[in-house]
């Protein structure tokens, strides 16, 4: 086995020194409490179960705050939906993004009109829990539409380890 020795490149070399934000690009403590992390933001949602659409959620990915609104547009027959394994009834929501602190790329006004042009998400619970999946996805931009929907849905039992460690 052969081992490869290297010396750290110091930071005032590096092309991607540490960011440091300015001061409108900061999130303050009060825009930060109550956030999470986008994953675990998504995770909520469908956590929510038939609630899914209900409330907003405040996300903080390190460098913004940003709002996810949503807005409940009734819902679907999982058969009618075409969504594969979708059981029971679809729940259908559109989403929006507010702006709240920190670096954003586009100007406030670009965003804002991106905003007015929601994500519509079909929320659908692929099992016997009250979860619910996003299932579809539909969402406008300047020059197409985007569409993506879940191809298939497969669980398997906990391992013991699994099993063990949710106990704990």
């Amino acid at each position: 086995m052969s081992e490869l020795a290297y010396e750290p490149i110091p930071n005032e070399l590096r092309s991607d020194p540490a960011w440091k934000p300015t001061p409108q690009q900061t999130i303050s403590d009060a825009d930060r409490q109550g956030s999470l992390d986008p994953l675990s933001a998504a995770l909520t949602v469908g956590l929510a179960g038939d609630a899914a659409c209900d409330k907003p959620v405040r996300t903080n990915d390190g460098k913004r705050r940003i709002d996810i609104i949503f807005r409940k547009i009734g819902m679907e027959p999982a058969a009618a939906t075409g969504i594969a394994g979708a059981q029971g009834d679809v729940l259908v929501c559109e989403m929006y993004t507010k702006r709240v602190s920190g670096e954003f790329d586009e100007a406030p006004k670009e965003a804002e009109t991106e905003r007015e042009r929601p994500i519509k998400i079909w929320l659908a619970r692929f099992d016997n829990t009250p979860i619910r999946y996003p299932g579809k996805l539909e969402a406008q931009t300047l020059f197409a539409t985007i569409r993506g929907r879940v191809l298939s849905f497969r669980e398997r039992p906990l391992t013991p380890a699994e099993a063990e460690a949710i106990r704990r």
